[in-house]
């Protein structure tokens, strides 16, 4: 009777370390899923600064483009179309 109590006393022990070991685990993994989480956020803000980052400078590029190449040629093809007759222009449209 005095081994069989030890022994259910061994096995509560056991039982209770098992729990014991197993909410560590978990705790631990718990912790490692928030790091997980903060290092996404973290990843995230960067790609989305990144991206911010690339529509400006194409926004700016295109500015650019259309300041210095576009309105440039566009000019000089008003100058063009301005200067020549409208009879002659319409007699170009229909050849």
């Amino acid at each position: 009777m005095l081994g069989q109590k030890k022994r259910e006393e061994w096995i509560e022990e056991r039982i209770q370390q098992n729990k014991a070991k197993r909410d560590a685990d978990f705790k631990g993994l718990l912790g490692k899923l928030k790091e997980g989480k903060v290092m996404v956020d973290a990843i995230d803000r960067y790609i989305s600064l990144h991206q911010d980052n690339e529509t400006q400078k194409n926004v700016k590029m295109h500015g650019e483009w259309t300041t210095n190449v576009f309105d440039k040629i566009q000019s000089k093809i008003s100058e063009t179309l301005d200067s020549v007759d409208r009879k002659e222009l319409n007699r170009m449209k229909r050849t």
